[in-house]
């Protein structure tokens, strides 16, 4: 039988499928005349799928387990095909799996570790709480040294989210002007000292650069009114940098360790993962004008604590251009202005939704 690369929504599993010889119509989701991947036992792809079976065990509670179909298709995004073609794929593709532990794949399951406070607690980003639980503590209780971040925790998943930027990457950055004259470039950076407000990467005072890799993305992210005039500059890199790309981050593949992974690690990153999409969609939220500068407080903890570990920057999702990212780089002298774009805003379109 084949599955083949469209079945799956895993960066990694794709990759080894996309390099495949084969082309033809997939026994699983129906496509046709697309990369296969002919089901073998051992496999590549199926070895990787049972490293990640052997985590699981069967629940205690019928209530709190779900089925292992809907696990491996919600809680590790590796699959794109609805649930019941996962049962089928899984089946097919870890035989072993299904003759060792039959009720693996008919009983609700669920990850022993999860209900362990001590291994919660030792191998958890925020220690076991919530990710409001650590905003909450950032707030108003110690902003400067949380009890219940654990570094060494989240540093070991940065390596997986680092994005190298070469020398001459081009970037933008838009500031509203008072006039069609615009700003020149070199007053297209960071604000002066003194006037540095908080940012969702920096505390107030903290010099960080704003850009984004569209120019269309950065008139977006100054949110002009209806005829105001934008300068938007131009900004080039001036030598390699690394930046964590937090906008994946959430989405590391569960095979990052592969081929040598290990049961512990699969357990930590299943363990994290929650996490860590949390951050991803905390850092990229919209605040709006009358939110509270407290509000920006626990992605600022992170932001710092990632330009301790000597990154660059951070890269983040725009909500506010879909079709774009930002990055916040920690020293502005790694770019260069090179030349500004002045615009007119000439109209607006809002979509609504009822609340």
């Amino acid at each position: 039988m084949n599955c083949c690369v469209e079945c799956f929504a895993d960066a990694q599993i794709r990759e080894i499928i996309a390099s495949s010889r084969e082309r033809g119509n997939c026994d699983f989701c129906g496509r046709t005349n697309v990369k296969l991947h002919p089901i073998v036992k051992n496999g590549d792809v199926e070895t990787l799928l049972e490293s990640v079976l052997d985590i699981y065990s069967v629940s205690p509670s019928a209530i709190e387990g779900q089925s292992l179909r809907t696990a491996l298709r919600n809680d590790w995004d590796i699959f794109a095909v609805p649930s019941d073609v996962v049962q089928k794929l899984i089946i097919a593709m870890c035989p072993d799996q299904l003759a060792k532990n039959e009720k693996l794949f008919s009983s609700p399951i669920y990850i022993p570790e999860f209900r362990d406070q001590d291994y919660l607690s030792e191998t958890g980003i925020t220690t076991g709480h919530s990710w409001n639980e650590f905003s909450e503590t950032i707030k108003f209780e110690n902003r400067f040294h949380s009890h219940i971040f654990n570094q060494d925790a989240f540093v070991s998943f940065l390596t997986f989210a680092k994005k190298v930027y070469p020398a001459g990457s081009k970037m933008f950055r838009a500031r509203i002007c008072k006039d069609k004259n615009g700003f020149p470039t070199n007053e297209m950076g960071t604000p002066p000292r003194g006037l540095r407000a908080s940012g969702r990467i920096n505390p107030e005072g903290v010099s960080v650069l704003y850009l984004s890799t569209r120019d269309e993305t950065a008139l977006y992210e100054v949110r002009a009114g209806l005829y105001d005039f934008v300068t938007v500059g131009d900004f080039v890199l001036q030598k390699d940098i690394q930046v964590v790309n937090l906008a994946g981050i959430g989405s590391i593949s569960p095979f990052i360790y592969a081929p040598e992974a290990e049961a512990d690690d699969l357990r930590a990153y299943a363990i994290n993962r929650p996490c860590l999409r949390e951050i991803a969609a905390e850092i990229a939220k919209p605040l709006r004008r009358n939110d509270s500068p407290l509000e920006y407080l626990p992605t600022q903890y992170i932001s710092e604590f990632i330009k301790s570990q000597k990154y660059e920057g951070v890269e983040y999702a725009s909500t506010m251009s879909t079709d774009g990212y930002n990055i916040a780089v920690f020293d502005e002298s790694l770019f260069e202005c090179v030349g500004t774009h002045v615009y007119e805003i000439a109209n607006l379109s809002y979509n609504r939704k009822p609340l």
